[in-house]
């Protein structure tokens, strides 16, 4: 086992969890073309994502370093794109993410935590 976990660091990890699971469900079996034309489900999913970005951006360094595998900084940064830059965001790779890089991340921070005899 590494480094103990704090509760901050816990918090975290299972917001990025829920609210990842919440955003893939939104999302359901959508295509791109039904993600961007519905405003409902495009709004949601996006703002789970900017939280799970957000909880990213808040764990402890100590904790990111120790777990160097999950693109930390990279998830921190999609956003501060989501937020910031609104207007300069790719509907393709917030899809992307959502499909693929989400249900990763939620399986990755999953085992992080079971590693450290948390469940979520």
């Amino acid at each position: 086992m590494s480094m103990p976990l704090d509760a901050a660091d816990a918090g975290r990890l299972g917001d990025i969890i829920a609210y990842g699971e919440r955003a893939i469900r939104h999302l359901g079996s959508l295509d791109l073309a039904g993600f961007v034309a519905d405003d409902k489900t495009y709004d949601s999913a996006v703002r789970c994502l900017a939280v799970v970005g957000e909880a990213v951006f808040k764990l402890s360094k100590p904790f990111q370093a120790a777990h160097p595998t999950v693109p930390w900084p990279l998830i921190a940064a999609m956003r501060h794109r989501l937020v910031h830059d609104y207007g300069g965001v790719d509907n393709t790779t917030v899809f992307r993410v959502l499909k693929t890089d989400l249900p990763n991340l939620v399986i990755s921070v999953r085992a992080i935590l079971a590693q450290h005899g948390h469940t979520a």
